[in-house]
């Protein structure tokens, strides 16, 4: 889900841009990616080292260096509790390393086709691992991200039909889907495993979602409620610090170390700290540099007519 998602997020972003200006400046995209990602992970990497050098915690320097350079997807380097939940974002950023250039290369006609084509690479490539056993450098965590990120990419390019098709499926369709996805019925590592999680999961995900929100259901209202959207808005932060407290004691604590299991609920206060003096400063720096990289690029002034459609754009952004 979480890989559908920011393939549509970061889709649509470039997207609503090239609208906006009329291109999409690389510059400025990764300015705004470095300055939300970057400084929440730097934080929560210097408070490991830190408790690593008190000796409250058992871990590899070489795991932390690992993950500060978003190479925990790979199979290399020590196994590590305290940043292995960072395959995730290194499968994340690693494709958008690739995904904006040959969005600004590709012509409009084609990106669609390339991206389409992107997405079945992808499954084909987790088939032939999966079929053959072939233990290749890039593990299948990678592939099965990429094509989830891809197919995300799908949906935002063709965002008006997927819209009108999940108005128009039943109900009980979706709800069905909606069961698949939660039970899912196979468990064993093979082809059909692979096939499974990269052609039926990232579609019945947009499914799920666009039809829930396109149908006011329960389910728009329960994930446009404050509580829900709190978490959202915070859920970096959440998926970095929640590691450190739900490790398990034996091999990655000292004695005196052990407390730290027990205080699970600081996470309610670690959390919004890391978000309101960390992640939230660091997002308006970005879209600030990024505005003046794209001012300096295309010599637009920013006057008193379009400064609001500015702020407007950048509240939907964050």
């Amino acid at each position: 889900m979480f890989f559908v998602i920011s393939g549509f997020v970061i889709c649509r972003l470039l997207i609503s841009e090239e609208k906006r200006y009329g291109s999409v400046s690389l510059k400025s995209f990764y300015c705004r990616r470095a300055c939300r990602i970057l400084p929440p992970l730097c934080f929560y990497l210097l408070a490991l080292s830190l408790l690593l050098c008190v000796g409250l915690i058992h871990e590899d320097r070489r795991a932390i260096f690992g993950a500060a350079l978003f190479l925990r997807d790979l199979p290399i380097g020590p196994k590590s509790w305290f940043v292995g939940h960072t395959w995730s974002l290194a499968v994340e950023e690693q494709f958008y390393l690739i995904f904006p250039t040959a969005w600004v290369i590709a012509s409009k006609e084609r990106r669609s086709q390339i991206f389409f084509a992107t997405y079945f690479l992808c499954v084909a490539w987790n088939l032939y691992v999966s079929y053959t056993d072939w233990n290749p450098l890039a593990s299948r965590a990678i592939w099965e991200g990429f094509a989830c990120i891809s197919c995300g990419v799908m949906i935002a390019i063709h965002e008006g039909r997927v819209r009108k098709a999940a108005n128009g499926i039943p109900l009980f369709f979706v709800a069905l889907v909606a069961l698949v996805l939660l039970v899912h019925p196979i468990d064993s590592k093979s082809w059909q495993t692979t096939l499974f999680e990269c052609l039926f999961v990232p579609p019945a995900i947009g499914l799920v979602l666009f039809s829930s929100m396109e149908r006011k259901t329960w389910l728009q209202k329960l994930l446009c409620c404050r509580p829900l959207q709190a978490i959202g808005v915070t859920s970096y932060g959440v998926y970095l610090w929640q590691q450190l407290f739900t490790a398990p004691v034996r091999g990655n604590f000292s004695r005196s170390g052990e407390i730290i299991t027990s205080l699970l609920p600081i996470l309610c206060l670690v959390v919004p700290l890391s978000y309101f003096l960390v992640e939230k400063p660091a997002i308006r720096y970005g879209k600030q540099l990024s505005q003046r990289m794209r001012k300096a690029s295309s010599g637009l002034k920013l006057d008193t007519e379009t400064m609001p459609f500015v702020v407007a754009a950048n509240r939907i952004e964050e």
